[in-house]
């Protein structure tokens, strides 16, 4: 048995708190092996009404955007749960709904993580073993700016593996300390690493089931664990739960525009992409940002690859060579496009700007059934509203021509 499996057994809390760690498989290996059903019927024989109060609460929880899950206990249950999370996820078939669930997640391991007092700073470093990551904690702490010390130390293959979705100017190599391999930083850096490794862990675990899913395994086993009383409740209420929100989901992200051939979708665009444009139209070269976010958008909207590297094409710098190696890259990654949130955070929302500002993004739209108003949170979603608005516009105007007529 390796040390890190000593320690960890020897700490059964930090598996109860870390469900996502592999070591739990191994810990729990007896029933985490069984077949689906055999699963969740034994779950439910051992825990009854707990596992619904507690699986309904995480995605009440996810579903609203909060930072931390509500009611987190660190217990065995808590490991069996984030298994049972996973086949949720894969009945519910929804991208949405598993990037709230990951965010959560992940927001809510680095709250845990946060808490680790410098007597348990070593405690970063077995969980990083257990993942697989070359981390080195250091008895003697090493200064790494005029103001930070640090006893951690990550291998910088494993660093920009861990990094490579994030956009903070730390993930840099050339912003950190590097010595003999090894990138020399901070507990905060290392807990926001550890909390994008599992938002991909649960993202990761949707993407491979997309890949491989058969649609008519998915729907029998729903229908096996639907003929389970207390299973079925709880899919309901959690199907209800995604209904009642499915304004803010599409909100999320929307995936039900894309572009056509000799079709104009840049009038239905919002101000921050307008604003880019506009640098773009004026021959003014674009921020790093800029041009990834761009890139990003136009690539969600399915635009042809040649059309968006002829948009850069008016930049100064323009070079076609690197210019299609780099917007090939970025597609080839499939990042979508900043939310709103993001957009505000990087200094690149535009809906206050004197020409490209808009009061959709100011101050956000009614929604009839919710009794409020919602704010915009991503762009796609503008493009998404605008178009289907223009639309509805167009054809009453029709009507009221033909009446008149």
């Amino acid at each position: 048995m390796s040390s890190d499996e000593n320690f960890l057994k020897s700490k059964p809390e930090l598996l109860y708190d870390f469900p996502w760690l592999p070591l739990a498989k191994v810990k729990f290996k007896k029933i985490g092996q069984v077949n689906p059903l055999d699963f969740i019927t034994w779950l439910y024989d051992q825990y009854g009404d707990d596992i619904n109060k507690r699986i309904e609460s995480i995605f009440e929880d996810a579903l609203n955007n909060l930072e931390i899950i509500q009611g987190y206990r660190a217990d065995e249950l808590n490991v069996y749960l984030y298994w049972f999370l996973k086949i949720l996820l894969y009945l519910l078939n929804n991208t949405n709904v598993t990037n709230r669930i990951a965010n959560l997640y992940s927001k809510n391991t680095r709250k845990q993580l946060k808490e680790f007092r410098d007597e348990k700073m070593e405690y970063l470093y077995w969980i990083c073993q257990d993942l697989g990551y070359n981390v080195q904690y250091y008895l003697d702490s090493v200064k790494i700016s005029a103001i930070e010390n640090t006893n951690l130390s990550v291998h910088f293959i494993d660093f920009i593996k861990l990094s490579e979705n994030l956009r903070d100017d730390y993930r840099r190599l050339v912003n950190n300390a590097l010595s003999h391999g090894n990138v020399f930083i901070s507990k905060n850096q290392l807990i926001r690493l550890l909390q994008e490794h599992v938002r991909n862990e649960i993202i990761k675990f949707e993407r491979t089931q997309k890949k491989e899913i058969n649609e008519n395994d998915r729907i029998h086993l729903e229908k096996s664990l639907t003929a389970l009383p207390g299973f079925k409740d709880t899919f309901e209420k959690i199907k209800t739960l995604i209904k009642d929100k499915k304004m803010d989901l599409v909100n999320d992200y929307s995936e039900t525009i894309s572009y056509k051939e000799g079709e104009n979708l840049s009038i239905f665009f919002p101000p921050c992409i307008k604003f880019i444009f506009s640098k773009v139209q004026q021959g003014q070269n674009l921020i790093h940002n800029e041009r990834l976010f761009l890139v990003f958008f136009l690539n969600a909207l399915e635009y042809p690859v040649d059309q968006i590297i002829s948009i850069f094409t008016k930049l100064p710098d323009f070079d076609d060579k690197i210019a299609r190696y780099q917007v090939e890259f970025a597609i080839k990654k499939g990042y979508s496009p900043h939310a709103c949130e993001k957009l505000e955070t990087l200094g690149m929302c535009q809906k206050d700007h004197k020409i490209f500002g808009d009061e959709i993004c100011r101050e956000g739209i009614y929604s009839k059934k919710q009794e409020r108003k919602m704010k915009i949170t991503h762009p796609l979603f503008f493009v998404s509203f605008k178009k289907s608005r223009y639309f509805k516009e167009m054809k009453k105007t029709s009507k009221e021509n033909s009446n008149t007529s």
